[in-house]
């Protein structure tokens, strides 16, 4: 007797999850948006040491580069770039993550289209030390890694789209 109630709950149970009002809808065509930089070599940092002697995190002292990227929608669904992302590392560690130029209103790519977008990428003081530091000789220079991606969504579902990652090496110094 109980063996055949066991069996009718758990049958019950079944037939209750499988049976729903509504269907999961499944999308196979999510958005590709691609990124290339324009510039491929090395992205050079010259951070004047302003303040007190040597880099510090309260010191004034910054450069800005500015880096241009292709962005191309290679998908048939018209996409809006909110921004593009940049990552620093150096030594396996990050140094800054996840910084977000943002584009307001978004930057609209029919399908199928391509853009050039320009960045301005900033460096301190606080962060040249860091990533002149991790290499274990404080000696006002080092090199690290960019990690750069888009970020928006598509305009039919307004899910995020996939993108890819860019990588490209960077230095700081001392001017």
């Amino acid at each position: 007797m109980k063996t055949k109630f066991l069996i009718f709950i758990i049958l019950f149970f079944v037939i209750t999850i499988r049976c729903t009002s509504d269907t999961t809808p499944v999308y196979w065509d999510n958005a590709f948006v691609e990124i290339s930089l324009v510039q491929t070599d090395r992205i050079d940092f010259f951070i004047p040491d302003q303040g007190d002697t040597g880099w510090h995190y309260w010191d004034p002292g910054v450069d800005t580069v500015t880096v241009e990227f292709v962005v191309k929608n290679v998908s048939d669904k018209e996409v809006s770039l909110e921004g593009i992302h940049w990552s620093l590392y150096a030594t396996s560690a990050w140094v800054l993550y996840s910084e977000l130029q943002a584009y307001v209103p978004p930057v609209i790519l029919p399908a199928n289209d391509s853009a050039t977008i320009q960045v301005g990428l900033i460096i301190t003081e606080g962060t040249a030390q860091r990533v002149d530091s991790l290499d274990g000789i404080s000696d006002f220079s080092g090199t690290g890694t960019f990690r750069f991606n888009a970020d928006g969504y598509d305009n039919e579902r307004y899910e995020s789209f996939r993108h890819n990652y860019v990588y490209n090496e960077m230095s700081v110094a001392k001017p």
